[in-house]
Order: C-alpha cells, then structure tokens, then sequence
C-alpha cells in the first residue's frame, strides 16, 4: 500500500461541530494503519533494526477495534519512533501514549491523539524521504543492483519480463 497523506489538523471545533474529522472511520483507521505499516517497514530498512509490528485485522464498517487493536496500533507508531529518534530523526520527541483503558470510564485517545499519531508518522516518512520511493513500477529494461546497495520500491515491482540482478551484497526490498 501507498503512503497515504496523513490528516494532522483535526480541532476541537471539529469535535464540536460534528465534522468528519470528529470521528475515526473505517477509511482513517485503515490510513492510519497502512501507514504505520510502510513506515515501520522504512525506518526498519534505513535505521538497519527490526521493529516489531503488531498485526491487526482489518476494520470493516460493521467492527468496532478493541482497546487492545487501539493499544497495539499507538504501540507500532510508538516502537518505529522510537527507532527512527535512535537513527537521529527529530521532531518526533513527544511519546506516543499505548496504554489507553476500555469501558465507559476508561481513557481513550482523543483527536489531539490522533493528530500526533499521523504527525508522527508523516515527520518519519519525510525524513526518510519515502516520498522518493517508486510505488508499484513497471520494468523498463533489465534491473542491475551493484554489491553494497539497497533498491527499495513501495507495494511491489512489475519485472513486465526483464531481469534483476543482485550483485554480491546487495538488496531488492519491497515494502
């Protein structure tokens, strides 16, 4: 999946006005997620440390996600900042809160939450330039990636019948 451009300026007159950046839908949490995902891939790559990421099921529009799906979603944004601030990334330092309690009296992320989760993910994206990234190209001529180099292309790679050649040490990566 293609980096999606995050929504970062939620406000509280949404919340009050009832827009639809008030509530977290199926199409936000999918967003939110899909880019969690290709960033926790990138700065796994570029930082060279395997962050775990916590698999969810897909939202549908008839699912609610759990405290734990909520938990295990800020966590994933949390560990890959957490990476990306040890590789030298900045204007990430604020944590990212995965302890949130379910039921009527729990604590639940709020829009301000959600800003700083796509925030987050989108100061990550950038610094690793993923922008950069071809998503899903289409082979013009054979491939040749020399020994010592990394070729990363985003969702997948069509080889349309050419070949790729990965010389001694180095790497196609598709994330």
């Amino acid at each position: 999946m293609a980096y999606v451009t995050a929504v970062t300026d939620r406000t509280a007159l949404d919340i009050t006005n009832r827009t639809s950046k008030a509530f977290m839908n199926v199409a936000d949490w999918a967003r939110v997620y899909g880019n969690a995902e290709l960033v926790n891939s990138l700065t796994s790559i570029m930082a060279d440390v395997l962050i775990t990421f916590g698999q969810l099921t897909a939202p549908t529009i008839t699912s609610i996600p759990s405290v734990t799906d909520v938990n295990t979603l800020a966590g994933n944004i949390e560990a890959t900042r957490l990476a990306a601030v040890a590789d030298g990334a900045t204007g990430i330092s604020t944590e990212i809160k995965d302890n949130y309690i379910g039921g009527a009296q729990g604590d639940s992320p709020k829009y301000t939450d959600i800003n700083l989760w796509e925030s987050t993910l989108d100061a990550i994206w950038i610094y690793y330039d993923g922008a950069s990234l071809p998503v899903c190209p289409t082979l013009t001529g054979d491939l040749t990636v020399p020994t010592g180099t990394n070729v990363i292309y985003v969702d997948c790679l069509d080889f349309a019948n050419f070949n790729v050649d990965l010389q001694g040490t180095a790497n196609l990566i598709i994330i």
